[in-house]
């Protein structure tokens, strides 16, 4: 009897050192992917950090090859290396076109870099320098092929007498809403080259001002026009909407608002309507260009400053009790005619139609931004309402000509 037991309990005993082998063989297999799998992680981040991206991803899907278990971890990192891989050639893509002089490209390379991509404050300056140089080179263009004028003297169809607001007739309102309802409302608008504009008793002939984009980087989701009355209503607002709002409906980071008019700082003002925001006003002799409700102005900036096409003038505003969009972000921009007393009466205080003035680069661009402004399941106190039936153009109501 004792033999046999002995004889049950040896193939167990076997088949447990056997299994215990195989054990500790999995279990040192598993380690050394492990190892090898962290080294190539490392080898990765330093990489990346480094801005080779391609190499990097190289890395890491050596790595959740290498040690599957710890896949799921790695692919936060693969795919971080795949967006800056795509963001890095964008990047050179747009670089090369700079340096070609292509600058239509150089545009559309610049403003596909986002934020999260380290050259991003880089890309924003090269995409204002391209925009100004389409700008000059079509401007440039259409002044080699246009007929010259027969005689020096100015005519009813080449200069025209604007008279601004006087402080009494301007509006009240503290965000310089318009009082004049005649404005330009598309492209195809005739306008003179020169203006003949008073800012003092003697009249003088100031150039006709020419307007950029007054953003830089991503482009906005959206825009609200001109002349709307859905939120701002009559007769509260007697003109409706007297600006345009570029709105960014889900971008993270800061989105960067810049010069779209040379001009100078008169004013720098907490903004009365929305808490922690601010308006920046310029001028440029009966011109005026309001970058107004942004999140935070330039550091340094200051009235007196003079302030070119593309600098840096501040932050697009976030309404921090906006929990629902934490990266809805917006402007509130106008443009038109100072006062003649700009000392006591800063800003805009006759607002213009601003399509005839934009570079032809800068009014594709708004046009195109309109087209694809989605104001669908806009409601106002739980009412639907159709902003684009009651502002068809960007220019509207008030504005349209």
């Amino acid at each position: 009897m004792r033999n046999v037991k002995t004889k049950g309990i040896l193939p167990i005993f076997i088949a447990l050192i056997v299994v215990g082998a195989l054990g500790l063989s999995a279990a040192g297999y598993e380690g050394v992917t492990y190892y090898q799998s962290k080294k190539l992680v490392e080898a990765g981040d330093k990489l990346m950090n480094d801005g080779l991206y391609a190499e990097a991803l190289a890395k890491y899907e050596m790595a959740g090859n290498k040690f599957k278990p710890g896949k799921s971890k790695i692919d936060s990192k693969i795919s971080n290396a795949r967006e800056l891989l795509t963001q890095d050639d964008t990047y050179k893509q747009g670089t090369a076109s700079y340096n070609k002089q292509e600058w239509q490209k150089c545009l559309d390379y610049f403003k596909l870099v986002t934020d999260k991509y380290p050259q991003y404050k880089a890309a924003q300056v090269r995409y204002s320098e391209c925009q100004k140089k389409l700008a000059d080179a079509q401007t440039a263009a259409a002044s080699s092929t246009a007929q010259p004028s027969p005689t020096p003297t100015s005519t009813p169809s080449t200069t025209r007498k604007r008279s601004t607001s006087s402080p009494s007739a301007s509006s009240s309102s503290s965000s310089g809403e318009s009082t004049t309802s005649s404005n330009n409302n598309s492209s195809s608008s005739s306008s003179s080259s020169n203006e003949v504009a008073s800012s003092s008793p003697s009249s003088q002939t100031q150039t006709r001002p020419v307007l950029y984009l007054p953003y830089s980087g991503t482009s906005p989701d959206r825009l609200s026009p001109m002349g709307e009355t859905v939120f701002h209503p009559k007769p509260q607002n007697p003109t409706g909407h007297h600006g345009i709002d570029f709105i960014w409906l889900d971008t993270p980071g800061n989105v960067g608002i810049i010069a779209s008019m040379d001009g100078v700082v008169t004013a720098i003002n907490a903004n009365t309507s929305h808490a922690g925001a601010w308006d920046v006003l310029t001028r440029s002799g009966t011109y005026g260009v309001d970058y107004t409700e942004m999140g935070s102005i330039r550091s340094g900036l200051k009235v007196g400053d003079s302030v070119k096409v593309g600098d840096s003038v501040g932050y697009a505003y976030h309404d921090a009790n906006n929990v629902d969009q934490p990266n809805y972000k917006m402007i509130h921009w106008q443009f038109g005619n100072q006062s003649e007393d700009p000392a006591n009466h800063p800003g805009v205080t006759t607002c213009l139609c601003p399509l005839s003035y934009f570079a032809s680069s800068a009014l594709s661009a708004i046009n195109t931004l309109w087209a694809n402004s989605d104001w669908s399941g806009t409601e106002v106190n739980g009412e639907p309402v159709d902003l684009k039936a009651n502002s068809p153009y960007i220019c509207s109501g008030s504005y349209a000509q």
